[in-house]
């Protein structure tokens, strides 16, 4: 199995999961249904509407994802699903959530904006160790955008630390995404950098002047 196909049948169970979560309450049992059965025993199950409710880089992802998932649950399920999006900021997002809008998947940057929706009680507290990985079904990887030619010759987070070397990067105050750049450094530097505190620090405080 190629590895576009692997990643696309990971996001259909992911949102399979919320699929059979709708109007369910928390206490409810949902039965997901198997791809293994034969959708032509059944005839055709009225059309159903989704709202994913996500953080604003997942355009693409999702404008993507939702045809390959639309085409999967119509072969396996003869039913139609149509799928809107609402993009925003992940705390904004998780806030409107929590203040009424009606989203059958909630897909946001951090755990704590997750948190606040289980706070509110719309879902269980207890949602992060319910699934495999801390329910992180996927993970994403940081890309450093350089000058024509790299000219500095950045190659790793370890580059970010040289004197001549600046970084640009959201506000992780704000920004999940930011926030993502930061652990990512500070991992980066607590693997490589063995204890070493001074250079872990370093590369941490890297950030800073972006802040």
């Amino acid at each position: 199995m190629s590895m576009k196909k692997l990643s696309e049948l990971s996001f259909v169970m992911v949102m399979i999961l919320g699929l059979a979560a709708c109007g369910g309450g928390s206490g409810g049992q949902s039965r997901i249904p198997s791809a293994s059965e034969d959708p032509a025993a059944d005839p055709m199950k009225p059309a159903v509407e989704l709202l994913n409710v996500s953080y604003d880089p997942t355009r693409e992802l999702y404008d993507e994802f939702n045809e390959v998932f639309a085409k999967y649950w119509r072969e396996t399920q003869n039913q139609e699903v149509r799928i809107k999006q609402s993009h925003g900021g992940s705390g904004s997002q998780g806030r409107s959530v929590i203040d009424g809008i009606q989203a059958d998947v909630v897909t946001l940057a951090l755990a704590y904006d997750i948190d606040a929706i289980a706070e509110a009680g719309l879902i269980d507290s207890d949602w992060q160790t319910r699934l495999a990985d801390n329910s992180s079904p996927y993970t994403s990887t940081i890309v450093f955008l350089v000058r024509k030619g790299n000219p500095k010759d950045i190659r790793d987070w370890s580059d970010l630390i040289e004197p001549e070397i600046s970084v640009i990067t959201p506000n992780p105050k704000t920004s999940g995404g930011a926030r993502w750049n930061y652990l990512a450094a500070w991992a980066y530097a607590l693997k490589q950098y063995d204890n070493d505190s001074y250079r872990e620090k370093r590369l941490g405080y890297s950030f800073t002047g972006c802040i």
